[in-house]
C-alpha cells in the first residue's frame, strides 16, 4: 500500500532559484549598506526586504499553481488489530479490508497506522462513511519513554518471564480527538490512530460495510481509503459482565494528587468542578467495563448516583456499555478501616435499594503482616454485619469474609479451601508468567489474558491497586510526568515498574505543561482497552457454554492457558500466547460456535520453546559441570600433596 511521492521539478526548482537569487540580493544590499547612517537605515531595511517579500509571494503561487498529486505526504496506510503495540519499525501486512465481529453493546477496535513522506504531513485524520451501527471513537496514539525495564512486582528480572519486548519510546497514552482534528507526522515519521467502535443495542445483525479515509493536507488518493466491514451477530452482550473487577482510584482521597493535574489550587475549586470531574474517571471506566471505587466512610449524594446508575446516564454525558445501570461494588474504608455496627447495620440497609450491588464490604486492612492479624479480627468483628475485605491469602485464623491474593501468590487450593469454609477468594494485581501484568512495557494482550484467567479459575473479581498513580509517594519521587515517563512507581524495597496503577492519564496537566493534552477529563491507555477485550471476551466463553458448548470451551482455555498461577514457576516462561492474532482466532472460534453451531479450532495447543529458559538451563549444567571439574582438580592436588 505504499504510494511514492511525485516530485514536480520545475515546480520546485523555479521558486528556489527566486529564493535564491533574492537571498544573494539581500546579502549584497547588506554589505553595500552596512555603514550607512542613522537616518538610511529605515530604507535600506524596506530594500533588503522587497527582494525576500516578492521572492515569498512567487514561491507561494508556484506551489498553488503545482499539481496537488504532488504535494501528498502520506506514503503508507495500513490496519492492525488491537492485541499489538506498533513501533516505528513495524513493516506494513498485506493490504486488504479491516474486518470485524461482534456483538451488540460490544466495543470492537483496531488501530490504522500512518506514515508520512520525506516532506512530513500535516491536518491527518480519519473519516468514517458508510457505517451507521454505533459510536465510533478515534484516539491518537502516543508514546512514553520506557528509559529501563520493570522489574519486582510484575515479573522477576532476568528472568524467563520477562517479556521480549524493547525498551524506548511505546505507545500507551491514548488522546481522544474530536471529529476532523488533525495530526502532524514530522517526516518520515508516524502516527498510529486507535479506534473504538461501540456497537448500538438496535443494531441488526449481518454484514455492515463502509471505509476509512486517511485525510489530511493534500490528496492522498485511493490507497488512503480502506475498506471496512463488520460482521454482527444476532446476540447483545449483557452489561452485567461475568469477569467483574476493581480498580482503586485515588482522585476521591489525596485530591492534591490527582487534581493538581488540573486545577492550580484544588481546594479553592468548586465542589461541583471537582464532582464532574471525578465522575469522568468512573464513566471512563464505565466504558471500559471497569468498576472504580474510592475513598468513603459512608453513602452521600455523589456516591449515590454512581450505585443508583444517574451518573450513567446521557443527562450526565455517557453513552456506552452499562448506561443506566449503577456500581457493582461498594467499598467502604478503602485501605483500612473499621465500622461500628450500628453504622454497618444502617449501610446494608441502605445498600437494598441498589439492584445492581453484587458486593458491599468495608476494606479492614491492606498487605497485612502476621503479627496483625489480631487487629484484623478486631476490626472485622467491630463491622459486623458488614462483611469485611483484607488482601491476603486465605487462612482460617483470619475473620474476613472476603480474601484477595496477590497474583504471585495465589493458590489454586488455598482458595478452595476458603469457599468451603464459606469466605469469598479474589484475585489482586498481575505478575507474570502466572498471570498477564499491568506493566507498559509488556506485551499488548497481557492484561487482556487476565479475565480468561479469571472465568478459567472461577474467580469472580479481580482487583487491581491504582488507576491514577501520578504521584510516587511509596518511591519519595513526589509528582512524575506520565506523559513522557513511564516509570511513575517505585518503593523502598527496589520496585521499579512503568506505569503501574497508571490505567488512566491526566487530560489536563499543570505540573508538566508539555505532556497536557488539553482535555477535560482522563484519557485511556492501551493497557485499559485491552483489559476490555479480554472482559468482552469471556462474555462469549459464558454464551458458549450456556449454549451447549462446554467442552469446546474448556478444550480452548486449555489451549490458550495450559499453565497459569500456582501451576508455573516464577522464573519460566508465561504459557499464554503473546501476540493478538491468536487471541483473535479464539475469539473469532467462539463467535462461529455461536452462529454456526460448529467451528474448527485453528491453533494447536501453545507449546513454544522457551529460549531464555533453556538457556538458564544451560547455564546451569555448564556451571555445575565446571564446579566438578574445579572441585575434581582439588581433591587431586590435595591427594597429592599429602603422598
Amino acid at each position: 500500500m505504499e504510494r511514492r511521492r511525485n516530485t514536480d521539478v520545475s515546480a520546485l526548482t523555479i521558486p528556489t532559484l527566486i529564493w535564491f537569487a533574492a537571498s544573494l540580493g539581500n546579502s549584497w544590499v547588506s554589505d553595500r549598506f552596512a555603514r550607512a547612517s542613522h537616518t538610511l537605515q529605515p530604507a535600506v531595511r524596506l530594500g533588503v526586504r522587497i527582494p525576500k517579500t516578492l521572492a515569498a509571494v512567487a514561491v507561494s503561487m508556484i506551489a498553488l499553481a503545482s499539481p496537488r498529486v504532488g504535494q501528498a505526504q502520506v506514503s503508507t496506510v495500513w490496519s492492525v488489530g488491537d492485541g499489538e503495540k506498533i513501533r516505528t519499525d513495524a513493516a506494513p501486512p498485506p493490504p486488504g479490508p479491516i474486518s470485524l465481529f461482534g456483538m451488540r453493546n460490544e466495543t470492537l477496535s483496531f488501530q490504522i497506522v500512518v506514515r508520512a513522506g520525506g516532506g512530513g504531513a500535516r491536518d491527518v485524520s480519519l473519516n468514517f462513511t458508510g457505517l451507521a451501527i454505533g459510536e465510533i471513537q478515534v484516539f491518537r496514539e502516543d508514546t512514553v519513554v520506557v528509559h529501563e525495564r520493570s522489574h519486582g512486582l510484575v515479573w522477576r528480572a532476568g528472568s524467563a518471564a520477562e517479556p521480549n519486548v524493547p525498551v524506548g519510546s511505546i505507545p500507551d497514552r491514548l488522546v481522544p480527538l474530536s471529529p476532523g482534528a488533525g495530526s502532524v507526522i514530522p517526516p518520515n515519521g508516524q502516527q498510529v490512530f486507535w479506534v473504538d467502535i461501540w456497537i448500538d443495542p438496535s443494531a441488526k445483525p449481518g454484514l455492515h460495510s463502509g471505509s476509512v479515509s486517511v485525510l489530511g493536507d493534500a490528496a492522498c488518493g485511493v490507497r488512503c481509503n480502506l475498506k471496512l466491514e463488520v460482521e454482527l451477530l444476532d446476540r447483545t452482550m449483557p452489561d452485567e459482565v461475568q469477569a467483574r473487577s476493581m480498580v482503586w482510584f485515588s482522585g476521591t482521597d489525596v485530591d492534591e494528587r490527582v487534581l493538581g493535574r488540573y486545577y492550580s489550587d484544588p481546594e479553592t475549586v468548586e465542589e461541583a468542578a471537582v464532582r464532574k470531574l471525578r465522575l469522568r474517571h468512573y464513566q471512563l471506566a464505565r466504558q471500559h467495563r471497569i468498576s472504580l471505587f474510592g475513598q468513603h466512610e459512608t453513602i452521600d449524594g455523589e456516591l449515590d448516583a454512581l450505585l443508583s446508575g444517574s451518573a450513567f446516564t446521557e443527562a450526565h454525558g455517557y453513552r456506552g456499555p452499562g448506561k443506566g445501570k449503577g456500581l457493582d461494588v461498594l467499598v467502604l474504608h478503602a485501605y483500612g478501616g473499621e465500622l461500628s455496627h450500628e453504622q454497618a447495620a444502617t449501610i446494608l440497609d441502605e445498600t437494598k435499594k441498589y439492584p445492581y450491588l453484587k458486593d458491599v464490604f468495608v476494606y479492614v486492612m491492606d498487605e497485612p503482616e502476621a503479627n496483625q492479624w489480631a487487629e484484623i479480627n478486631r476490626r472485622a468483628q467491630a463491622s459486623r454485619p458488614m462483611p469485611s475485605f483484607v488482601t491476603t491469602m486465605y487462612t482460617a485464623k483470619l475473620e474476613a469474609d472476603i480474601f484477595a491474593e496477590l497474583a504471585g501468590m495465589y493458590s489454586r487450593e488455598n482458595a478452595e479451601l476458603g469457599r468451603a469454609a464459606g469466605k469469598t477468594v479474589w484475585i489482586y494485581n498481575g505478575e507474570r508468567p502466572f498471570t498477564g501484568s499491568f506493566a507498559i512495557d509488556d506485551v499488548a494482550v497481557s492484561p487482556r489474558v487476565n479475565p480468561w484467567i479469571q472465568y478459567k479459575l472461577g474467580i469472580a473479581r479481580w482487583f487491581y491497586w491504582e488507576a491514577t498513580y501520578y504521584y510516587d509517594f511509596q518511591g519519595k519521587r513526589g509528582a512524575i510526568d506520565v506523559g513522557k515517563n513511564a516509570l511513575n512507581f517505585t518503593n523502598r524495597h527496589g520496585d521499579r515498574v512503568n506505569g503501574d496503577g497508571l490505567l488512566m492519564y491526566p487530560g489536563r496537566d499543570l505540573l508538566f505543561p508539555d505532556s497536557d493534552a488539553g482535555q477535560a477529563g482522563p484519557m485511556p491507555s492501551i493497557r485499559l482497552k485491552n483489559w476490555r477485550r479480554g472482559i468482552e471476551d469471556v462474555e462469549y466463553l459464558a454464551m458458549a457454554r450456556a449454549e451447549g458448548f462446554g467442552e469446546q470451551v474448556d478444550k480452548l482455555l486449555e489451549a490458550l492457558l495450559p499453565r497459569v498461577v500456582d501451576q508455573v514457576n516464577a522464573n519460566a516462561s508465561v504459557s499464554f500466547p503473546e501476540d493478538g492474532a491468536t487471541w483473535n482466532k479464539a475469539r473469532r472460534y467462539l463467535f462461529e460456535l455461536l452462529r454456526d453451531g460448529r467451528s474448527e479450532l485453528r491453533f494447536a495447543p501453545i507449546e513454544r520453546s522457551r529460549p531464555r529458559e533453556e538457556a538458564s538451563i544451560s547455564r546451569f549444567w555448564m556451571a555445575a559441570l565446571m564446579g566438578f571439574v574445579v572441585a575434581l582438580l582439588l581433591a587431586l592436588w590435595l591427594w597429592r600433596s599429602r603422598t
